[in-house]
């Protein structure tokens, strides 16, 4: 999990928050599931990044699920997700899309998913979800570093065609110029 300096604000980079995160732990019949979350509020996602992580043990050592990291610019906000989403932990990635999607200063999204092992359905569900509410409002949405599995199953169920794709967070900058 890492030392309590990588949990809390100590040795952020600038323009970056990371708030110190609490955890819960629920028994059920496959093992333990662990869920940590910030201890603050994310209203504010135009000033500041939100790291929210989801970790699960079953019958052996915790593993990092995903992490998600929020950072905003000029053009548009950048959301980094790693890990992986299963089908135990898509609500993390629905509650930031919800505040992303519903807050008055985030129009354009682009997510990295160059650190994403895996996605199950119910991600790219909330992918879809979210570029749809974007669209609404006069935003876009774009993916940019996929790859492996997570970029063949995109292709596959033609998420290339209802959002722009990038190879590189560089190359979908100017896309959110225009």
């Amino acid at each position: 999990m890492g030392s309590k300096a990588d949990r809390t604000a100590g040795g952020k980079p600038e323009g970056e928050t990371r708030w110190p995160l609490g955890f819960a732990r629920a028994d059920g019949l496959h093992g333990s599931r662990f869920l940590a979350f910030p201890l603050r509020s994310a209203a504010a996602l135009h000033t500041t990044s939100v790291v929210a992580k989801v970790a699960i043990r079953v019958h052996g050592p915790l593993d990092l699920m995903a992490e998600y990291q929020t950072t905003p610019s000029d053009t548009f906000t950048l959301l980094e997700i790693s890990g992986r989403i299963e089908p135990d932990n898509w609500h993390e990635l629905n509650a930031i899309f919800t505040e992303l999607t519903e807050s008055d200063t985030v129009t354009n999204i682009l997510v990295d998913l160059a650190g994403l092992e895996y996605t199950a359905s119910a991600g790219f569900r909330e992918l879809f979800m979210a570029g749809k509410k974007l669209a609404r409002k006069g935003g876009r949405l774009a993916v940019c570093s996929l790859n492996g599995e997570v970029k063949r199953v995109f292709e596959m169920a033609g998420f290339a065609t209802a959002y722009p794709t990038f190879e590189t967070r560089a190359d979908a900058e100017p896309y959110f110029a225009v």
